[in-house]
């Protein structure tokens, strides 16, 4: 029998990150609750016994997930789960921020990352539109100013197409395209 990289892991001091559990089998989610709580150990079954592996007593376990209905692909995490993880909500970084990343990592001049960062807190707190920008999103608009777009030829070959343009009107798209004036 060949343990995983978890179950190797969690023997070991140190931090274990699950990203994105939301996305994860519900099923597949149950056997982290033995590890999460006051028993810290995973019970491996397999054909021959059962295995009990301990967590290590300075091994921590972080996971990250995107709750809600808008996104896509991701289950509704059993509250038995949730209830062992202490819950921190993270909000979009603070625009002087956001601008110093897309000028320090992509060589963003600060004139363009601080309109870019702009429309993108525009778009977020727009009443109508159905999404929002996200600084994984701001990052890819910033590579490519540094490639030799425009800002605002970056944010329409970026993140335009995921807005609907469906209505009359020219839909979220639309409303988009005004912001990115």
């Amino acid at each position: 029998y060949q343990y995983s990289r978890f179950a190797e892991s969690i023997q070991r001091e140190g931090g274990i990150l699950l990203d994105e559990i939301s996305r994860a089998n519900p099923t597949a989610n149950n056997i982290l609750l033995p590890v999460l709580d006051g028993r810290r150990t995973l019970y491996i079954e397999d054909a021959i016994d059962e295995v009990e592996i301990e967590l290590h007593k300075e091994c921590a376990i972080w996971a990250t997930a995107n709750i809600g209905t808008k996104f896509i692909g991701t289950s509704m995490l059993d509250h038995a789960l949730l209830n062992r993880f202490h819950q921190v909500a993270v909000s979009y970084p603070p625009q002087e921020k956001e601008s110093l990343l897309l000028q320090k990592v992509w060589g963003v001049s600060k004139r363009n990352a601080d309109a870019v960062v702009s429309v993108a807190d525009t778009i977020r707190s727009h009443p109508d539109l159905s999404k929002d920008i996200s600084t994984r999103q701001l990052i890819e608009i910033a590579e490519l100013i540094s490639d030799g777009y425009n800002p605002k030829e970056a944010f329409e070959w970026s993140v335009l197409q995921q807005f609907d343009s469906d209505r009359g009107d020219g839909g979220e798209r639309q409303t988009v395209l005004s912001a990115i004036q």
